[in-house]
């Protein structure tokens, strides 16, 4: 991950996408709201790494559903 620090414009670029669920955000009033805000201003001008993204969840959730059915 690299970071570059300045001020109120600061950016990070992350190398690799992996997408793990470490621990469920539990759903308290004003929580969730600032990590949505947060992704979506990350993500607005990068469609790649949305597909990147949503690729990895498909495939996850088709991984999961072979492991349930086996």
């Amino acid at each position: 991950m690299g970071t570059k620090r300045r001020g109120v414009d600061t950016s990070f670029r992350l190398r690799n996408i992996e997408i793990r669920v470490v621990k469920r955000a539990e759903r308290a009033k004003g929580q969730l709201k600032d990590l949505k805000r947060a992704k979506v201003n990350y993500l607005r001008e990068r469609p790649a790494v949305m597909a990147a993204i949503a690729r990895a969840l498909k495939t996850a959730k088709q991984n999961e559903a072979a492991a349930a059915e086996s």
